[in-house]
C-alpha cells in the first residue's frame, strides 16, 4: 500500500512538474515578448497630451537596465546615442512631438548567445515614419540583461556588417 501512495504521489509531482514547465515560458520567449513589447511601446502613437505621451515615453525606457547604452547609426537618418534614462524619455517624447506616426519592427531575432543572466540577440531593425517614402533598415544587436528575473535591454548597438 504505502508503494501504491508513493507512486501515486511522484506520478501526480511529475505531471505538475511536467504542466508547470509547459505554463511557464522559456527565457527565448521573455525576450521575444521583451523586443515584442519595446517594438510595440515604440510604434504607440502620440497622444498629443503631454502627461499620456511622457507615461509612453516612460514605458518604452522601463525596458532598458541600469547602466544602458544605445548606439546606432542608420543611413539617411541622425545617429541615435543615449545612455541616460531621462536622455532617453526626452528623445522619445521629442519624436513623438515631431512626427506622426513611426512603426517599428524587428525582424528574424536571432538568439547570438543565452545564458542564465545575459543573452545577445541580433535583429533587422526596420521603422517606417508616417508622411516619409523611405523606410529605414538596419542590422542590430540586442544585449540583454537579466534583473530581478526580468529581461532588461542593457545595450543597442550596430552589427558589423561589410560593405
Amino acid at each position: 500500500m504505502k508503494w501504491r501512495k508513493l507512486l501515486l504521489v511522484l506520478a501526480l509531482g511529475g505531471a505538475a512538474f511536467a504542466g508547470l514547465r509547459g505554463c511557464l515560458p522559456s527565457d527565448q520567449k521573455r525576450i521575444l515578448r521583451l523586443l515584442t513589447s519595446l517594438a510595440e511601446d515604440v510604434s504607440a502613437p502620440a497622444q498629443g497630451r503631454t502627461l499620456a505621451d511622457l507615461a509612453a515615453a516612460n514605458r518604452v525606457a522601463d525596458h532598458f537596465a541600469p547602466g544602458f547604452r544605445i548606439q546606432v547609426t542608420v543611413p539617411g537618418a541622425p545617429d541615435v546615442a543615449v545612455s541616460d534614462r531621462a536622455e532617453l524619455i526626452q528623445t522619445i517624447a521629442a519624436a513623438k512631438g515631431r512626427t506622426r506616426q513611426v512603426n517599428v519592427r524587428f525582424l528574424d531575432p536571432q538568439t547570438v548567445e543565452l545564458g542564465p543572466a545575459s543573452a545577445v540577440i541580433e535583429a533587422t531593425a526596420q521603422a517606417q515614419v508616417s508622411g516619409d517614402p523611405e523606410l529605414y533598415v538596419v542590422e542590430i544587436r540586442f544585449t540583454l540583461a537579466k534583473l530581478e528575473g526580468r529581461w532588461r535591454v542593457r545595450q543597442v548597438e550596430n552589427v558589423p556588417t561589410f560593405e
